[in-house]
């Protein structure tokens, strides 16, 4: 599933500079909960001057770089998917033709989320399990489809932004890779990205001691760790709860700001 660019940059997108943005601050970026995150080298948060528009900015690569490494940027560069970070904008410097990336700015990552959630002694919500595995699963099919794949992650590579949750752009990631021949799409990486979501799931667990996880949870996570596909997982999701049942990001951040 592709995305539309947003409509307030998708005029000024063939003619967009650095020129274009003021510097707002350096990151680490203050979430909505006043803590640091996004600790990122050479990233900004910025506001647009065309649009006023608030955004963050990554650099790419230089010129000099070498032309397989240009051509895996570019197959990120490509990835649009509601519940992955995407790029909404290529722009260049034009005192040293340096490429950086436009993102929208996340509120929060999922890791500070959390915390603050197990501090207010909520109960487990078992809706937040069950979007967390299928959004994830949705970005992670996505990817996988157009024949890339995603290393490693952790509850620190997931954000929240505009009401979705979103895997963050494995262009942000100093460990990725992105020759565009050395990864091809078969069961094994399919089944590893499965397994970096079951420890995320346990791991959001293991920080929340104050309440054990209900049946269904458990059962949930059960499910997905004997699965070696994302369909099968979709089906254990949809069979256990209804994922569309109205549950918003927005609305737990701001229960958990009061």
């Amino acid at each position: 599933m592709k995305l539309p660019l947003p409509k307030r940059l998708l005029r000024y997108i063939t003619e967009l500079t650095t020129a274009d943005f003021e510097q707002i601050e350096c990151a680490p970026f203050c979430d909505v909960f006043s803590f640091n995150f996004f600790h990122r080298a050479l990233t900004y948060r910025v506001i647009c001057l065309r649009d006023r528009q608030e955004y963050m900015i990554t650099y790419g690569y230089s010129p000099v770089e070498d032309e397989k490494l240009k051509a895996g940027h570019g197959e990120w560069v490509k990835i649009q998917h509601k519940n992955v970070m995407c790029i909404c904008a290529t722009v260049k410097d034009p005192s040293t033709d340096n490429i950086f990336y436009v993102y929208d700015q996340p509120y929060v990552s999922l890791e500070q989320l959390w915390s603050v959630f197990c501090e207010k002694k909520y109960p487990v919500p078992e809706i937040f399990f069950a979007r967390l595995t299928a959004d994830l699963c949705e970005a992670l099919k996505h990817i996988s489809f157009n024949g890339l794949h995603y290393a490693h992650f952790g509850l620190d590579n997931i954000f929240i932004a505009h009401d979705r949750l979103v895997l963050e752009n494995a262009l942000m990631r100093k460990s990725s890779k992105f020759v565009t021949d050395s990864i091809k799409k078969d069961d094994a990486n399919e089944k590893n990205m499965l397994k970096d979501i079951v420890n995320v799931l346990k791991l959001l667990l293991k920080n929340d001691k104050k309440f054990p996880p209900s049946k269904t949870i458990q059962t949930l996570i059960n499910g997905v760790e004997n699965q070696s596909c994302f369909d099968g997982v979709f089906q254990i999701v949809n069979s256990s709860m209804d994922v569309e049942s109205g549950f918003s990001f927005v609305k737990l951040i701001q229960s958990l700001q009061t």
